[in-house]
């Protein structure tokens, strides 16, 4: 997998195969907790929450998943992506 240079600095790699995206949604190596340490590269500046359920690795994210699903188990289920994507852009 190519490494790239980012425009704010800093390096990252360059995930376009179906392989390599694969691994990096599958591999540990590549951490969404690591994401909020200080000083990691970024494509544009961001606020970083590390509390964020998106910024959760597995297990922790697994867990925290599952409380919100058992929290509001009907709101789980009847949201589909389309629903999702189209209040999240409204």
């Amino acid at each position: 997998m190519p490494k790239v240079r980012l425009p704010l600095g800093g390096e990252a790699y360059l995930a376009s195969r179906y392989e390599d995206v694969k691994r990096v949604l599958s591999d540990p190596v590549f951490s969404r907790a690591a994401t909020s340490d200080p000083g990691v590269a970024t494509l544009r500046p961001v606020r970083r929450n590390p509390y964020l359920m998106i910024s959760l690795d597995a297990p922790e994210h697994t867990r925290v998943r599952r409380l919100v699903a058992r929290a509001s188990p009907h709101a789980a289920s009847s949201c589909s992506g389309h629903e999702l994507t189209r209040s999240s852009t409204s």
